[in-house]
């Protein structure tokens, strides 16, 4: 696993990499084409034609890479998460920890919480959510960072985890926290997007089957029974 400042690089760099396709669509204009087959001659529009299919080809290469950027982007953002969550989340427990079975008070509260940014670089906040754990991260103004805010919470083991009883510190481990709303760390990030990118075509074939047989079946219904639709699905009733 990279570390989190090391991904952030990563991002800038991809989005450095961004075209600019506003030149591409500027040469697309069909205008020019229509405007030379009208007053040029036969040589003339052939000679448009070409540069307007290479200028098609070119808008739609810097489209696709456009594309293909912007979904490594959105890993690495998934990445950094990760990479941010195992570089402070035993920092931040160590911390917690030592004021266990203390009242959580304004002033223990404030002192935590200097404790916190002076260890991790990031506003940190712990409290309860749902009777659970949640320890809520922030960057500082004008800190880059790929997210706003960021939640750490138990993993589920059908107990609740809080992190305050009766406003008393309660121990916290490392171990049993997780990113919230955030995948798996991905290691190799190009051929994840190929993956990502043949899945997705895939679910659109399949997707594209499935409204064909709803339409098949719905077409053989009469009366009561039930029609099927993408949304929920084929229902089970009369049949």
């Amino acid at each position: 696993m990279k570390a989190y400042n090391e991904i952030l690089k990563d991002i800038k760099k991809a989005r450095a990499d961004i075209k600019d396709t506003a030149e591409s669509e500027k040469n697309l204009s069909r205008l020019f084409l229509l405007e030379t087959r009208k007053n040029g001659t036969e040589a003339d529009f052939e000679k448009a034609r070409a540069k307007y299919e290479a200028a098609q080809e070119q808008y739609k290469k810097e489209v696709e890479h456009n594309e293909t950027i912007k979904l490594k982007i959105e890993i690495l953002k998934n990445n950094a998460q990760q990479a941010l969550f195992n570089e402070i989340i035993n920092p931040i427990c160590n911390i917690w920890n030592k004021y266990e079975g203390k009242p959580h008070g304004e002033k223990t509260a404030a002192k935590i919480r200097e404790e916190l940014k002076a260890a991790t670089g990031f506003y940190v906040s712990i409290g309860n959510k749902y009777d659970d754990a949640r320890i809520f991260i922030s960057p500082p103004y004008g800190t880059p960072a790929p997210f706003n805010s960021l939640e750490f919470y138990p993993i589920w083991n059908g107990e609740k985890q809080p992190a305050l009883i009766d406003n008393k510190i309660i121990k916290l481990s490392a171990d049993n926290m997780k990113v919230y709303c955030c995948g798996e760390y991905v290691e190799n990030v190009n051929s994840h997007i190929k993956a990502l990118k043949k899945a997705h075509a895939d679910a659109m074939q399949a997707e594209k089957a499935m409204q064909e047989a709803i339409e098949k079946y719905n077409n053989l219904t009469r009366g009561n029974i039930a029609h099927a639709n993408s949304r929920e699905g084929v229902k089970h009733y009369l049949i």
